[in-house]
């Protein structure tokens, strides 16, 4: 979920309300984890380089009052391959 999902009810927000407010779109490599009613679970993922993408003080903010997952795919995973599907032509495994 890339907006800023509703806290749960019975969330402490004794943390959060000392620290700046997030964006209201997170920049692409963070992501919250939210439950199955679109609830903040306190847990957010990063999916590639914050800095790449100029969000390391969206992410020095999460870190705060979220617990953070790391990601290690930055593309197709596993790599290409005929047996996950279509390989564009010309490409070798480590392509993906």
């Amino acid at each position: 979920m890339t907006t800023r999902p509703q806290a749960k009810p019975d969330k402490d927000k004794a943390l959060s309300d000392d620290l700046p407010a997030l964006p209201p779109a997170l920049p692409w490599p963070l992501r919250y984890i939210v439950d199955g009613k679109d609830r903040d679970t306190g847990f957010c993922f990063l999916r590639g380089p914050a800095e790449s993408y100029g969000a390391n003080p969206v992410y020095a903010r999460l870190r705060a009052d979220h617990r953070m997952l790391g990601l290690t795919s930055m593309g197709p995973f596993p790599l290409f391959h005929e047996a996950y599907g279509p390989v564009p032509q010309g490409a070798v495994p480590s392509d993906g």
